[in-house]
C-alpha cells in the first residue's frame, strides 16, 4: 500500500469485499494503468478507490466477474481488508 495514496492498486480486493458484504455486481473500466474495478448495488455505482487517482474517470460500466477481479487481489489482502473492516464496523 502507498502511504502517500492509500487507495492506489486496490480496487480489485475492495470491489470483492463490497461485492462479498453487500452483493450487487462487479464492474469494471479499461484505464491507462489497467482495469479499474468497483461495484453496482441497487443501480447505483460505488467505486471507495476512485479517489486514487488525480482526473475524474469515465466510467463504462463494463460487467465483470469475480475471477478478473481476483487477477489482481490475493486471499491474504481480502482477509486483511475484511478484517479492518470488520474492526472500523464495530467501533
Amino acid at each position: 500500500m502507498d502511504r502517500d495514496n492509500p487507495a492506489a492498486g486496490q480496487c480489485n480486493v475492495t470491489a470483492l469485499l463490497i461485492h462479498d458484504l453487500f452483493g450487487g455486481e462487479l464492474l469494471k473500466t479499461p484505464l491507462p494503468a489497467g482495469e479499474h474495478f468497483y461495484n453496482r448495488i441497487g443501480g447505483r455505482r460505488y467505486d471507495f478507490t476512485a479517489n486514487q487517482f488525480d482526473q475524474a474517470i469515465a466510467y463504462l460500466d463494463l460487467p465483470t466477474d469475480r475471477a478478473d477481479a481476483e487477477l489482481g487481489a490475493t486471499s491474504d489482502q481480502l482477509a486483511e481488508r475484511r478484517a479492518a473492516f470488520r474492526e472500523h464496523r464495530t467501533e
